[in-house]
């Protein structure tokens, strides 16, 4: 029993020790550095730490470095690594990106090393971690990751849009054949044939194709074509009218809440209405070609605005950032993108307005397009 009391003496004599040359090292330290015993409870702390740690009256002394310096299960797994030979050596921690708590609660990216601190007979008798605080690194390494992808995709719309140029160009030489082919087939029959009909809606057929291809090559040279003063109201009327005769807009009915009083703008009056006929059609598609579809529009100074509404299956928020991307699809009819959602995003663009989509379960999606006004519908303010 006496033996034992004497260890224990000589034991909390060699901790004492230890302390008062920790405590004069972390006192002198302008490093984040966090002293416990093997029970978890902090000895010392340097006032760097408080930088990261936050109030240190939270955290002080005596309180447990498991429950307030780390996640959950944080501690244990440091312990683990410390007394493992893979992290530097028994009793060693190389420096390992891992997350501190705040004393807001607020998690904090840090890097740490570490060691295990033993008597003069090897017994641990307490732990010592130093701390870097990597908020800014982090943030820094976010942001250059977000410019490297920025990159990445301008580098892809500009190789898609030299093989739009490239596709439109070589669709160009048969549509012509069609064309000049189908005038010489009129010359050679009389008018009364009933074929006359059906060369007619060839003709006009490859001349949609032609204008489409057109557009195309507008869009990958950047361009927005003969810009003109137009009412938007209009470009809806004129789309509605080629649409409601189309097969996959039989079962949905579109509802109209257009603003007798909207703003006019100045546009390409063509490639805005093919913009609008791409995103509908898309709608339509993703709704299995039933249900209801509603636009609006209002007018938002400096702009106006244009909403396309569906009862259709919403798209998930993983794919919505996704959605303009050019032949990007997921599997079912949740979302879906094409080549026509990509060149709308970029008509829109083109004419310095923005496209935004809010989509919620049994709700519906809505597109919204804002398109700026004309300089001369600007309002002054009071």
């Amino acid at each position: 029993m006496e033996e034992k009391q004497s260890d224990r003496c000589d034991f909390g004599m060699s901790l004492l020790k230890v302390r008062d040359f920790l405590q004069w090292l972390v006192e002198g330290s302008v490093l984040a550095i966090v002293v416990a015993d093997m029970r978890g409870e902090i000895i010392l702390m340097s006032d760097s730490a408080e930088k990261i740690f936050g109030d240190r009256s939270k955290i002080d002394v005596g309180k447990s470095i498991a429950e307030y310096l780390y996640t959950t299960g944080g501690a244990k797994k440091i312990m683990k690594m410390l007394r493992s030979p893979d992290y530097g050596g028994i009793g060693k921690l190389n420096p390992i990106r891992t997350t501190a708590i705040h004393t807001s609660g607020k998690k904090i990216p840090v890097e740490m090393s570490g060691s295990i601190i033993y008597d003069e007979d090897g017994n641990e008798i307490a732990t010592m971690g130093v701390y870097q605080d990597l908020s800014e690194k982090v943030n820094f390494e976010e942001k250059m990751d977000t410019i490297r992808q920025k990159l990445e995709k301008s580098e892809q719309l500009a190789s898609i849009g030299k093989l739009v140029a490239g596709v439109a160009h070589e669709m160009n030489n048969p549509l012509t054949g069609i064309n000049m082919f189908a005038h010489l087939a009129l010359d050679d029959i009389p008018e009364d044939n009933p074929a006359v009909e059906k060369i007619d809606i060839v003709l006009a057929q490859a001349e949609r194709c032609r204008k489409i291809i057109s557009d195309l090559l507008d869009f990958s040279m950047k361009g927005t074509g003969v810009i003109g003063e137009m009412d938007f109201n209009e470009t809806i009327d004129s789309v509605l009218s080629i649409l409601k005769h189309h097969a996959k807009f039989k079962d949905i009915e579109i509802k109209k809440d257009l603003d007798p009083d909207l703003y006019r703008i100045e546009g390409n009056h063509d490639q805005l209405q093919q913009m609008l006929i791409n995103l509908m059609l898309n709608r339509a598609e993703t709704m299995n070609y039933s249900g209801s579809m509603t636009l609006k529009t209002r007018n938002s100074d400096p702009w106006i605005k244009i909403d396309v509404e569906d009862n259709g299956q919403c798209i998930a928020p993983e794919n919505i950032v996704k959605i303009f991307d050019p032949f990007f699809s997921t599997e079912g009819k949740t979302a879906k993108s094409d080549l026509g959602l990509y060149v709308s995003h970029g008509i829109v663009t083109a004419h310095k307005g923005t496209i935004e989509i809010k989509s919620e379960p049994d709700k519906g999606t809505c597109f919204t397009i804002l398109l700026p006004l004309k300089q001369d519908e600007l309002q002054c303010p009071i």
